[in-house]
């Protein structure tokens, strides 16, 4: 039998990277400040940047990331169907801690879930390296890179502001209240 296996994300997918970020620049912000994109941009002002990374830094930071159940319910549906579950999560430039800590979060939060002794992890900028028969993935970049060399791949991606408007027929949008459709694309891409 061909390994069916599906290729998840971590933060903004199984982890709250988001809502930590958001609330840790937050509290540096002074009074009255304009508030900026929660995410590096070179539209961004440089001070806000660092800010960014300032905050990514933090000792512990990303070990401390709370986990979406989102994330969790389509993992546990993905496994229930029989797919062979595979962590694929970019290390942030230069900040070489956070790689150890994303595999003591993958340690703490999907070990459990998996069952399983160690949990398959991969770190790497290009995901579309990665074979996979599914990618579950937040960033539009990744998944439009990844289906590029996927003809028969399915993509499934978490709604966020940044995505919203982001189509492709082989992406079906998680919105945390379609998870039948989401199962139903997910055992159609098992059984072929």
């Amino acid at each position: 039998m061909i390994d069916k296996t599906i290729l998840v994300d971590l933060d903004g997918t199984l982890a709250d990277y988001l809502g930590a970020l958001v609330r840790d620049l937050d509290r540096l912000r002074s009074p009255g400040e304009e508030v900026y994109p929660p995410f590096w941009s070179e539209d961004n002002p440089d001070w806000h940047n660092e800010r960014i990374n300032l905050v990514r830094r933090v000792p512990g930071w990303w070990e401390a990331l709370e986990p979406l159940a989102s994330g969790f319910q389509v993992l546990e549906e993905a496994i229930r169907i029989g797919f062979n579950a595979h962590i694929l999560t970019k290390n942030p430039y230069k900040l070489f801690h956070a790689a150890n800590q994303k595999l003591a979060w993958c340690d703490r939060y999907v070990k459990p879930v998996l069952g399983v002794d160690e949990v398959e992890v991969s770190i790497s900028p290009h995901k579309a390296r990665v074979y996979g028969r599914v990618l579950f993935d937040d960033d539009i970049g990744f998944m439009a890179g990844w289906l590029e060399h996927r003809k028969n791949g399915l993509g499934i991606m978490t709604v966020q502001d940044h995505n919203r408007s982001y189509t492709h027929p082989q992406v079906v949008k998680w919105d945390g209240t379609n998870l039948g459709e989401v199962v139903d694309r997910l055992q159609l891409a098992y059984d072929c």
